[in-house]
């Protein structure tokens, strides 16, 4: 370690480059292993999982809403006449409890899908957390891991 009292010596006497990397306080970039660099590549094909992942769940998510205003909207409708059912691309008619069971359904799927997905996204999550805290006890801020 450097004392202050060198610290100023050194700026005083002179002002060369090799002198001012002597000053400097930032230590050097420490080398970088295969290991490392295995850790920084699992780090960002990870983050990028997870953001497709998010994605994917506020798609779900505003699906899910979706099928919510569609119960409601049935609740409203006649159950004596047939209601129009919106599925992968085009309207079919149905009777009113058929589609409420569909309903039901659909929205029993997109819940499970949404909690298995909402589960993977925080598994990771927790690893690309330990992985930066590895990196950066090592590599400081030297290196930029945002999440």
């Amino acid at each position: 370690q450097m004392c202050i009292r060198d610290r100023y010596q050194r700026r005083v006497r002179g002002s060369s480059s090799s002198e001012k990397a002597i000053m400097s306080d930032e230590p050097p970039n420490p080398k970088v292993e295969p290991e490392d660099q295995q850790q920084i590549n699992r780090f960002g094909r990870l983050n990028d999982v997870v953001e497709g992942m998010r994605v994917h769940l506020a798609r779900l998510k505003t699906e899910l809403e979706n099928l919510e205003d569609a119960n409601d909207e049935l609740m409203l409708a006649d159950e004596d006449e047939p209601v129009q059912y919106f599925v992968g691309g085009a309207f079919y008619a149905m009777q009113h409890d058929d589609a409420e069971s569909r309903l039901e359904s659909d929205k029993s799927t997109l819940d499970t899908e949404v909690s298995e997905l909402e589960g993977k996204i925080e598994e990771h999550s927790r690893e690309l957390a330990e992985l930066k805290v590895s990196l950066k006890a090592k590599f400081g801020d030297a290196i930029n891991l945002e999440m």
